[in-house]
């Protein structure tokens, strides 16, 4: 039959979980954890819970473990309150430590949604940049080709108008020549 440090060791490595994790969420050095895991100490009550927590589950185990676990903590532990039995202990323990470690899943969860919507807003300002920088050199185009056009409409409308004055020359000299006294429109 497994310890509860060789159970607990079970499960970080089915998981995957590396032991600095562990023990950062149960609130316990990583040595120490190892130390459990190892069976070279046993875990305190509060331990237990909050391993408990960190692997979201009941303990399952023997109440004369638990029991044993308590006895030793009496004996090495200096009564500065009256002992609560083990399992009303360990389940206020366990239900704080869930809190805690739900507490603390919801803060992640936030500051990756908040990650995320930090990207997106600095992508949409990017975008928002380039289009900005698009239509300014679609606008400064549309502006020269309106300049290009305005330009040769003037040199158009001036070649019209000399053209125009010399047409007016030309018919004025023409008339002036038909109009002369002795000047015989007969041939």
């Amino acid at each position: 039959m497994l310890t509860i440090g060789e159970k607990f060791k079970k499960l970080r490595v089915e998981r995957g979980w590396r032991q600095n994790w562990v023990a950062e969420k149960a609130h316990m050095t990583p040595g120490h954890l190892s130390d459990i895991e190892n069976n070279r100490t046993d875990p305190r009550l509060n331990e237990l819970t909050c391993l408990a927590a960190v692997f979201s589950m009941y303990l399952y185990v023997d109440i004369s473990e638990v029991k044993r676990i308590a006895e030793i903590q009496q004996r090495t532990t200096p009564a500065l309150e009256p002992l609560q039995s083990p399992e009303v202990k360990l389940t206020t323990e366990v239900q704080q430590c869930a809190t805690l470690a739900l507490l603390e899943e919801k803060q992640r969860r936030f500051e990756t949604v908040q990650d995320e919507y930090t990207k997106d807003i600095e992508t949409i300002a990017h975008t928002l940049v380039t289009v900005q920088d698009q239509l300014v050199q679609v606008i400064e185009t549309v502006i020269h080709r309106f300049e290009t056009v305005q330009d040769e409409y003037t040199k158009d409308t001036a070649a019209i108008k000399h053209r125009l004055k010399k047409v007016q020359a030309d018919y004025r000299s023409s008339a002036v020549c038909s109009t002369r006294p002795g000047a015989s429109s007969k041939p």
